[in-house]
């Protein structure tokens, strides 16, 4: 495969199908859109959960989901293990959103700077619906050390109210970027310590996926549709992640 497969030009990412998977299978799905990348394919996508749900970062310990009452017996919450870094993400009432750019990509040869980038776009959307929206200055900040991505405030995140409601992650390989993040816009049931939009500042518009598609299209360009044959390209290199991601090696790594 290569990139002129599909378009003749790298910085026009496909927009793949919204999909509302287990945790296990939407982290697989990003990998895959990573795999694409390395091929010289540009694509994102924007989805949501219907439960709650946890990942961890790349770098942290199984054992860490036991302090946060998930024990590895329960089988109430799924859980995966992310290939990006960063600590543990409580997924459910959320927008996630994932793009990976091929090396040849502009803003592949600028992939520190991205996060802040479209924390900045989100952040000015969630200011027009009436949100007080800003990003976290200074040092790195700890609500408390649980080991959840929203208890631990690094330079960059979005915040509303004070509050973090969106972290981003990345990936690199060959060249080519995968990057995702969360926006928070309830607070879940099963943690009272992560307040979302509607919590922070109940009353206003909430968001919805297409905003947040929106607000990213002003960073990282227009996007259209993905052809059938590029959904299938993604839908087998899935499958090839999916593999890795169900292994007991994968997550249990550390």
């Amino acid at each position: 495969m290569t990139a002129m497969t599909y378009f003749q030009d790298a910085k026009s990412p496909w927009r793949l199908p919204d999909r509302n998977d287990p945790v296990l299978v939407a982290m697989a799905a990003d990998d895959a859109m990573l795999a694409l990348a390395t091929q010289g394919i540009a694509t994102l996508r924007i989805y949501s959960w219907t439960g709650p749900q946890l990942s961890l970062g790349y770098f942290q310990t199984e054992s860490i989901r036991i302090p946060m009452g998930h024990s590895p017996t329960d089988g109430i919450r799924p859980w995966a293990r992310r290939s990006t870094g960063g600590e543990a993400l409580l997924h459910h009432h959320e927008w996630t959103y994932a793009f990976a750019l091929p090396p040849g990509h502009p803003l592949a040869r600028q992939a520190s700077n991205l996060p802040i980038r479209i924390h900045e776009a989100i952040g000015r959307g969630l200011a027009n619906l009436g949100y007080s929206a800003s990003l976290h200055e200074g040092t790195d900040l700890y609500v408390d050390r649980s080991g959840l991505c929203f208890q631990h405030l690094t330079p960059g995140d979005l915040l509303v109210g004070g509050h973090k409601v969106m972290g981003s992650a990345q990936r690199k390989r060959k060249g080519a970027v995968l990057q995702h993040g969360g926006l928070l816009f309830k607070k879940s049931e099963v943690e009272s310590r992560l307040p979302g939009l509607a919590d922070i500042q109940p009353g206003l518009t909430l968001p919805e996926g297409e905003d947040l598609a929106r607000w990213i299209y002003s960073v990282i360009g227009p996007f259209e549709p993905a052809p059938e044959s590029l959904v299938k390209d993604w839908e087998k290199e899935h499958q090839v992640c999916l593999s890795q991601h169900q292994s007991g090696e994968w997550l249990q790594k550390r």
